[in-house]
């Protein structure tokens, strides 16, 4: 059941991905697929792995029709950051870890910013940095819904 609610979770975060935007609000889109990354590590550290990040990055690659691997390596590289500073996150309050999510969203754009410049395509550089402040904006609604779809909920009414 826990496999289930992993996939959908996934498969609506990939599909908020694909709803066309103006141009203007393109750069607010926070990263969705990231933070149901982030959300369900937080929660699970030994459910979700670099495998998973890697999946869902191709799956990004192939659905926006970007250069192939390009957002399963900044995935990757994030998820593996993340956790390996788990416990460390955990500590902190959420208005901490939104901004330590904001980092890292900011660090995946980065790192995406930094590959398509190397390989020719064009990006805005300044505009980067918006989706990582919706993304971190985000992070306790995110978390709140992953965590009430992990617990396990008691049946009211009459049994047996």
């Amino acid at each position: 059941m826990k496999l289930f609610k992993l996939v959908m979770s996934f498969l609506i975060a990939l599909s908020i991905i694909l709803i066309p935007l103006p141009s203007v609000l393109q750069w607010l889109m926070p990263q969705f697929c990231l933070l149901t990354l982030f959300a369900w590590s937080y929660s699970q550290p030994h459910f979700i792995n670099v495998g998973t990040a890697w999946l869902v990055g191709l799956l990004i690659d192939v659905l926006t029709g970007s250069l192939l691997g390009l957002h399963a390596f900044s995935l990757v590289l994030v998820l593996y950051l993340f956790l390996l500073f788990h416990a460390r996150i955990c500590m902190f309050h959420r208005v901490q870890q939104s901004l330590i999510v904001g980092g890292f969203a900011f660090l995946n754009s980065l790192i995406i910013y930094c590959l398509q410049s190397m390989f020719g395509e064009e990006f805005a550089s300044a505009k980067i940095m918006f989706s990582a402040i919706t993304t971190a904006l985000l992070w306790s609604l995110v978390l709140s819904i992953v965590s009430y779809l992990i617990k396990p909920h008691k049946k009211i009414g009459w049994e047996g």
